[in-house]
């Protein structure tokens, strides 16, 4: 029966209504004898692969709407349906590719069958154009639609014709250019059909970052997923988008190229004759060859296509923000990255570039991507993987060198894990970070290179000049510092008075007790601080250090979240009192992650570290006492410290290798029964050395069962439940 929608852009048409559609098509074309619509041209029979937008809406659309004058969409819904995507299209375009690119990018996007996509045919009233598409572009339906959607998806016919039209390239100037001014972000997907190796057509798309499609595994596979996934798209559709001159496009009506060209120049007269060139033509023309040669940047470099021509768009596309990948990428090497680093647009103010793994790449690849990056002095945002990339000092000096010179940077993620930067790498790290003053988040990760107690101290220099810093994430694992690292470090943390979140990863180091103590007592001047995550295991710690940790703990009254790891070092007794007694301090801690598994730990100090004055506002323990030596009456105190969390909804225990009895399975069962927020649970305190008495089994059915008793009463169901 339909329905009425007062505003065009609310008029989206749903994949099932679209298929619907296209079915009839299928069904009729043949069986009623569709011919070719186009009075200028000879008559030909259709088939149902032919017919394209003109020739649906000759056979259906105005046919089946002619009764109500109405749109097509108002025939077929029963309410307004906003959009969710915005297509831009040529009517040329045949119906059934334009619904495999549409049913494709849904899949990718992982949008359902009622999700609708605005298609001006279907929105629009076909009796009534006049109203749809006024003077100014920015008064119709389709700027209207566009406004409402999160992004638009171009359905590229197979001759690349559709941008040669202008509102085509109108929509794409909404899409790319106003958003950088706006503060919008909006997504600008590309799909097409071409033929597979077996002959037949189907749909590739190249989507604004990564796709539901491309993040169902970890992260850190999403990349190569959307490289897998594009790489089929046809580079010579690309190669005519590198050609666009939006002064040179055309339209069925001359006033819409009129009204258009006019808006894009921003002329007040929008029925004037517009000029054939000017300055924001060549803006948008760039922009749209630029996000072109960006989105098929690697499928051209795998294929050893000549990159001159899309390094020449890139290099002028006035792109704000370049998102390039080429981890897994076997032809990304020093010629390579040299076309790339000359290839980065000047105006970008975001860069995210990841070259994971090229071990072909080495010290001449970051010297030569250190000098691009120096010339990019709008940069605010930067991102760089050069992990397992044989890096070493040389290197890691030029990409220091480099990113000193951006002075606009206020956030910056640098990865040189896994490489060989030593002493002089990492000073020269430091003095180029040093330089960023505007620096506000900063994650850098040195894992497993050879920095040494040397470089270490001049690292750590650069960062106390960061006073801005408010996120540090500092991975220095397996880097072979020592005190005198951990000393600097301290002095320069103590600088850094506006962090929010620290994250500090030093494990397989030789801190020592010096070393710990430096970082403690730097704690003092952090008060802004509200997450803290200290990995420290294998650190040579003992009860000094332990407790220079505690204490500093005590002071960070604002800490929110805290991950402490001292495992595999020499905590006893005193450490974990003390640590127990900063803990305390922290009331308005609600997620608590504690590591001391592999230390010497007995009953007076379980009873120290977790005791009923713990912040109430808890609501997630992660507790990992394995392999200390923990007994009967610790774990009583453990139990009675945990039956006092009342807001406890996650709680991980890990007990196994001390020496509990069936006495401390009692006693932690019905400490763990009091918890009835509790719907994720954790146990560990498994038979697995002679000394272990309790199996996990045994004290995990006494809690278990008590909080089935106290079912009725608790805030929710116990989720999940691992032994």
């Amino acid at each position: 029966s339909g329905c009425l929608i007062p505003k065009t852009e609310h008029g989206g048409i749903t994949l099932q209504q679209l298929r619907a559609l296209v079915g009839y098509v299928v069904k009729h074309c043949d069986a009623d004898h569709w011919t070719s619509s186009n009075s200028n041209g000879p008559v030909v029979d259709l088939r149902p692969a032919d017919v394209n937008l003109y020739e649906l809406v000759h056979w259906v659309v105005k046919p089946a709407t002619r009764a109500r004058r109405c749109s097509y969409v108002e025939l077929v819904a029963s309410c307004s349906q906003l959009p969710i995507f915005f297509v831009t299209h040529w009517w040329g375009e045949q119906v059934q590719d334009f619904l495999a690119c549409l049913s494709q990018h849904a899949e990718d996007r992982a949008l359902g069958p009622d999700s609708p996509y605005w298609v001006c045919a279907y929105a629009n009233n076909q009796w009534a154009l006049g109203s749809e598409v006024g003077d100014d572009p920015v008064q119709t339906s389709f700027f209207k639609a566009m406004s409402l959607a999160q992004g638009a998806v171009v359905v590229l016919d197979r001759n690349a014709v559709t941008y040669s039209r202008v509102w085509c390239v109108y929509e794409a100037y909404v899409a790319l250019y106003e958003p950088l001014f706006n503060g919008k972000t909006y997504l600008y997907d590309i799909y097409t059909c071409a033929q597979d190796e077996m002959g037949c057509r189907v749909a590739v798309g190249i989507t604004d970052g990564c796709a539901a499609a491309d993040q169902t595994k970890h992260e850190y596979f999403w990349k190569d997923d959307k490289f897998a996934r594009e790489k089929s798209f046809p580079l010579q559709l690309v190669t005519r988008a590198l050609e666009i001159k939006v002064q040179q496009a055309s339209t069925t009506r001359e006033m819409d190229r009129i009204h258009i060209l006019n808006s894009i120049v921003g002329s007040e007269d929008l029925n004037a004759i517009p000029p054939e060139e000017h300055d924001r033509y060549e803006v948008l023309n760039n922009l749209l060859r630029g996000h072109f040669a960006a989105s098929v940047w690697r499928i051209a470099l795998e294929c050893g296509c000549e990159l001159g021509h899309l390094s020449a768009a890139l290099r002028t596309s006035g792109l704000k923000t370049l998102q390039l990948s080429f981890d897994g990428c076997q032809a990304f090497d020093v010629p390579a990255m040299t076309r790339l680093a000359g290839a980065l647009p000047l105006d970008a103010t975001c860069l995210d570039l990841d070259f994971f793994g090229r071990q072909l790449v080495g010290n001449e690849g970051a010297e030569v991507l250190g000098k691009g990056l120096s010339h990019l002095k709008q940069l605010t945002n930067l991102q760089i993987n050069f992990q397992a990339n044989q890096v070493g000092d040389q290197g890691a000096a030029a990409l220091g060198e480099g990113i000193g010179e951006l002075h606009q940077l206020v956030d910056l993620q640098l990865d040189l894990a896994e490489n060989q930067v030593g002493s002089r790498g990492a000073e020269a790290l430091g003095v180029g970070l040093g330089r960023l003053e505007q620096l506000s988040s900063l994650k850098l990760d040195l894992d497993n290179n050879q920095v040494a107690d040397a470089g270490g101290k001049a690292l750590c220099e650069g960062l106390g000049r960061l006073l801005q810093l408010s996120n540090l994430h500092l991975d220095l694992n397996g880097s072979r510092l020592g005190p005198e690292a951990a000393k600097v470090l301290g002095l320069s943390l103590r600088q850094l008075r506006q962090l929010v979140s620290l994250f500090l990863d030093l494990p397989y180091n030789q801190l020592g007790d010096e070393g710990a103590e430096a970082l403690g007592q730097s704690f003092c001047q952090l008060e802004k601080l509200t997450d803290l995550q200290l990995e420290l295991r294998c650190n040579q710690i003992g009860d000094k250090g332990a407790q220079a940790i505690g204490e500093g703990l005590g002071s960070l009254e604002n800490l929110g979240h805290l991950m402490l790891s001292l495992s595999h070092n020499e905590v006893g007794d005193a450490g974990a009192q003390k640590i127990g007694e900063g803990l305390r301090r922290l009331q308005k801690l609600s997620k608590l992650q504690l590591d001391l598994k592999v230390n010497q730990v007995g009953d007076v100090g379980a009873a120290g570290l977790m005791s009923s004055d713990l912040s109430q506002q808890l609501t997630s323990l992660e507790l990992d006492l394995v392999h200390n030596q923990i007994g009967n009456a610790g774990a009583e105190a453990l139990a009675a410290a945990l039956s006092c969390l009342g807001r406890l909804g996650d709680l991980q225990l890990h007990l196994s290798e001390n020496c509990m009895g069936d006495e401390a399975a009692e006693v932690l069962g019905r400490g763990i029964g009091e918890l009835r927020q509790l719907t994720v649970l954790q146990l560990d305190a498994g038979s697995r050395t002679s000394r272990t008495l309790c199996p996990t089994a045994r004290w995990a059915t006494r809690a278990l069962r008590r909080l089935v008793a106290e079912s009725s009463r608790a805030a929710g169901p116990l989720a999940s439940v691992t032994f």
